[in-house]
């Protein structure tokens, strides 16, 4: 048992019915079973009067019996990383190594790096006359939102994948409490890998305070879209809407030449693959976010595809806290065409729309009357957004 062999206290629940809510309740892996699909609403009424639940691995047998818990379901993802079949099957692979924590700063990473969230080490005694591969894939049974809207009562706290799809830990925010679901791969591991058992007494210890548990991050510095330091995890991948726009880095021997943008590329990523096919030398950086969603990731290559390709408008959202005295939001957006276009912010539900001018950089201030926000942006999906600031800005009567 990797409770008793990392020293953890503990003892078996058979009365969901009366849970106290001191109690720190553990769904072990792959424990979610039909019991718990039954006890559903009485979990998830311990849980909105200030209980918390840490729900271990479950693989896509289980996660649904969880889902009789949450407001917003999740589902498993099925395909094996290590699958051979070409072209791949559809992204997310339910297993995967590169583990990214969105929230560095969060209790769970305490002591936990990113590097450390690599590769695991093995527990099978795995060589080569063996079938298979060795198990040192940090998640083996991810999911992922079945509803991309479930990002408002949901802090995704580690993904992976192309475009950062698939969910590796997630907490559900439900009343005053929440259930956080992880698809690491840690039992098997208790005693073997530190990085492992570090990680699982972090979960235990984070899930037994009232503290700490946040839904949004807080944001108080200017937010450098595409810069990843500054957006402090608050963009959960491709579920956002927002992507990371590319402009190529120039070398200095070629910035007196005139490079032409062929018709071949994609008109909303212009050169894109015209670049990566034949001039690999020339390289592409983050320059801010586009409004861009809803959109998926297609093929081998995860190309971003519009859902909607008669639409040129895309949108976006985050969610996140600010500090108490701030008062307005302002946005630095960039409209790189030659022809005007409207950008259009939202909120908390209130709209600010403005003509942004061709081949110019505009700042768009939007009120704020709260310190949780929740910030859409929709518009042409070459618009960039370069900039988002969180201020005290007086205003006139």
């Amino acid at each position: 048992n990797s409770f008793q062999i990392l020293g953890i206290t503990y003892k078996n629940i058979t009365d969901l019915k009366n849970i106290p809510l001191k109690t720190a309740l553990v769904i072990g892996e792959n424990a979610a079973d039909d019991i718990v699909k039954a006890n559903g609403n009485i979990i998830k009424d311990y849980i909105s009067k200030g209980g918390h639940v840490l729900c271990l691995r479950q693989d896509s047998t289980h996660l649904p019996n969880v889902n009789a818990i949450l407001e917003k379901p999740f589902k498993s993802v099925l395909p094996d990383i290590d699958n051979p079949a070409y072209p791949s099957l559809v992204r997310p692979s339910r297993n995967c190594f590169n583990i990214n924590p969105e929230r560095q700063d969060h209790p769970v990473m305490s002591g936990i790096h990113r590097r450390n969230l690599q590769m695991w080490s093995d527990y099978t005694n795995w060589e080569e006359t063996k079938q298979s591969f060795p198990a040192i894939y940090p998640v083996t049974d991810g999911f992922i939102p079945v509803d991309k809207a479930s990002l408002a009562t949901t802090a995704i706290l580690c993904n992976y994948g192309a475009g950062l799809e698939g969910v590796a830990l997630a907490e559900q925010f439900i009343g005053q409490g929440s259930l956080i679901l992880s698809a690491f791969d840690l039992v098997r591991r208790a005693g073997i890998d530190p990085v492992a058992d570090r990680l699982l007494l972090n979960l235990i210890a984070y899930n037994a305070t009232k503290e700490e548990h946040e839904l949004y991050q807080l944001i108080t510095g200017t937010i450098i879209w595409g810069d990843y330091e500054t957006e402090k995890g608050i963009l959960t991948g491709i579920n956002s809407g927002l992507m990371v726009n590319s402009t190529p880095r120039i070398p200095e021997i070629a910035k007196s030449k005139t490079i032409t943008i062929t018709e071949k590329g994609d008109q909303f990523a212009p050169g894109l693959r015209v670049a990566f096919a034949s001039r690999p030398g020339l390289q592409y950086v983050a320059n801010g976010r586009r409004p861009f969603g809803p959109y998926y990731l297609r093929g081998f290559s995860a190309m971003p595809e519009i859902s909607d390709k008669n639409s040129t408008e895309g949108e976006g959202r985050f969610w996140c806290r600010v500090l108490p005295q701030v008062n307005t939001a302002v946005t630095k957006v960039w409209n790189p065409t030659n022809v005007s276009l409207v950008i259009k912010i939202s909120v908390n539900g209130k709209d600010i729309n403005q003509e942004i001018k061709a081949n110019s950089t505009s700042d768009v201030d939007c009120p704020i009357d709260s310190d949780k926000i929740e910030m859409s942006f929709k518009g042409d999906r070459r618009l960039v957004l370069l900039e988002t600031a969180f201020i005290n800005k007086k205003r006139n009567n």
